[in-house]
């Protein structure tokens, strides 16, 4: 009785969700074994619903003859006998909430096929430790593992945005590190915990990251400790490892508005230390160049 009640629970909820980016024909929802689904435009199908009860779980890639492209929203909702899932290669998508609340969920093998993840799609997984994002990944979206308390991972180099509260209530992580893709993160992406009122930031995470990109925009926006993995080399404006004119011209450029933040080191164009970046500082290289004098100002030997 209390799988046909979860069943019908599942194929309740199916009706009325819409998949993140898929077309479902229609809204028929079919039941195969502990599986609901339904049909989309291009043929293939979204898993909508489950009623079984296993603890490890390999989703097929193949339902009744039919391609599996998605996870559905709240498809694998209260799962809360899941510890270990695979979701096969050839499933693009997670919805929204697919894996909210699977409390005792450890273990998440993600195919290379996979594209998009949904909003919230593993919220308040606490126990989740195992997930390895793929190369496929670009976005992760707003509250994607939020409440993972246990939760450890590396943020591919190939994700360009981080949405709000995508990482909040994740007390096993006490630092991140975000690579030079990442342009966009949102607000209480990481280094908070809701208290049932708000977010409080902590005291105790790390923003690791590179100088001027949006890891560094994060954490002092935030109050946040940044550790920087990037070193400088004074005088080297234009990042390309040796002082030459057109460093002097990049600064001079910074200075005249034509290039921006983004498009220059400004603590390696801090050649006198004054802690601005003025003309003074290309006048530095440029004596420097002339073997006038040492970057620091000291007589040229």
């Amino acid at each position: 009785m209390k799988k046909i009640l979860s069943l019908m629970l599942c194929v309740a909820i199916a009706l009325t969700m819409t998949v993140i980016g898929m077309t479902a024909v229609h809204a028929e929802t079919v039941v195969s074994g502990d599986y609901a689904y339904e049909m989309l435009t291009d043929g293939n199908i979204v898993i909508t619903g489950y009623s079984g009860y296993d603890s490890v779980l390999e989703i097929p890639a193949v339902l009744d003859g039919y391609a599996v492209e998605a996870i559905g929203d709240w498809a694998f909702v209260d799962c809360d006998f899941l510890v270990e899932v695979t979701i096969p290669e050839g499933v693009t998508e997670l919805g929204y909430g697919s894996f909210w609340n699977c409390a005792m969920l450890e273990h998440v093998s993600v195919p290379e096929t996979l594209s998009s993840l949904g909003e919230w799609s593993f919220n308040g997984c606490i126990c989740l430790t195992d997930i390895t994002l793929p190369a496929s990944i670009n976005e992760i979206g707003e509250g994607v593992f939020a409440g993972c308390s246990a939760l450890q991972m590396e943020i591919p180099d190939t994700v360009i945005a981080i949405g709000r509260r995508a990482f909040i209530d994740t007390p096993a992580m006490t630092s991140v590190t975000i690579g030079r893709t990442v342009t966009v993160i949102g607000e209480e992406a990481f280094g908070y915990l809701s208290d049932g009122k708000g977010a409080q930031k902590r005291t105790d995470f790390t923003i690791v990251g590179y100088r001027n990109t949006a890891a560094q925009r994060y954490a002092e926006e935030n109050e946040l400790p940044f550790s920087a993995i990037d070193n400088y080399v004074i005088g080297d404006a234009d990042r390309d490892g040796e002082v030459t004119i057109f460093d002097a011209t990049r600064i001079q450029r910074y200075l005249a508005e034509l290039v921006t933040q983004e498009d220059i080191d400004l603590d390696a164009s801090d050649v006198d230390g004054d802690g601005e970046v003025t003309i003074f500082d290309t006048t530095r290289i440029q004596r420097y160049l002339a073997q006038l004098s040492n970057l620091d100002g000291t007589p040229f030997e």
